[in-house]
């Protein structure tokens, strides 16, 4: 009795690989909003341009004709638009650089270590804050962010001032490694398995850094290595804020403590600073207050 052969019917193939259809899908979400842009922006944009290739004028719609370049060519000898393109110049870019340039060089000496920088930093920050709500209900999260903040630069200052620069930077920079542990312990957040290896192999690194048992390894290096860890916790602990907190209210905390704790020390160990440093000080907080 002979056996009938049955052969599976062939799966007919997806005319796209699922990659394709997944980004194809994507695209078309992003359409809409192409779309509206295109009509919003590019349209108004394209029009202004054939616009200029015609003399429009509203009150003599008798004279609407094509005249190509003209438009531009009597810009080009139309001294009011030189003077108002110059003027244009000067000011966005002078702004601009003078924002970008000033704001940068005063956070460079914002972050300096010199006597009196948290009072610097508070004063230069109160035209920002001032009419900002500071009423709080996480005064608890505020303190432990101030308190891990401040600790996180005494370690790291007194590490820079008894180490090489290399070595204490670097073991500050080894903050991400305690980040994990960090909102694990504070935000409940899961561990991720696909950190455990290099995390691990940063630590490895921070031991070859310190290298226990040599006799070369300085104590001072763990206060170095203690900067990192309570920069973590600040840090944690300003994204634990967010969720809750407004940014003015979260960095007026954080001045405030580092304000009244470091006047502990400085009470005790005050230094009239010389008069050429008063109007570099000054310098400061006015181009700080500026960049706002």
């Amino acid at each position: 009795m002979a056996r009938e052969a049955t052969l599976a019917a062939p799966v007919a193939r997806p005319l796209l690989s699922r990659r394709a259809r997944e980004l194809l899908t994507g695209y078309l979400y992003l359409l809409p909003v192409a779309i509206a842009l295109g009509g919003t922006v590019l349209f108004p944009i394209l029009k202004a341009m054939q616009m200029s290739l015609y003399n429009h004028v509203l009150i003599k719609p008798q004279e609407y004709g094509f005249v190509g370049l003209a438009n531009y060519a009597r810009l080009l000898h139309d001294d009011v638009f030189w003077l108002t393109l110059w003027n244009s110049f000067l000011w966005v870019f002078g702004s601009v650089s003078f924002q970008f340039l000033g704001g940068f060089a005063a956070a460079l000496l914002l972050h300096q270590a010199f006597r009196g920088r948290s009072l610097v930093r508070t004063l230069t920050l109160l035209p920002w804050i001032l009419g900002v709500d500071l009423r709080t209900t996480h005064l608890r999260e505020h303190l432990i962010r101030s308190l891990a903040g401040i600790a996180s630069m005494y370690c790291f200052f007194f590490a820079l001032a008894h180490m090489r620069l290399a070595d204490a930077v670097m073991l500050n920079y080894s903050l991400p490694l305690f980040m994990p542990f960090v909102e694990s312990a504070w935000l409940g957040e899961e561990f991720p398995r696909r950190l455990w290896t290099p995390v691990l192999l940063g630590f490895v690194g921070i031991v070859l850094i310190l290298r226990p048992g040599t006799g070369l390894m300085q104590p001072v290096a763990l206060l170095g290595l203690a900067s990192a860890l309570f920069a973590a916790v600040a840090q944690v602990g300003v994204r634990r804020l967010t969720r809750t907190e407004p940014v003015a209210r979260i960095v007026f905390y954080f001045a405030a403590s580092a304000t009244v704790l470091s006047a502990l020390p400085l009470a005790a160990s005050w230094t009239t600073p010389p008069g050429w440093l008063w109007p570099a000080v000054l310098a400061m907080g006015a181009t700080a207050t500026a960049t706002i």
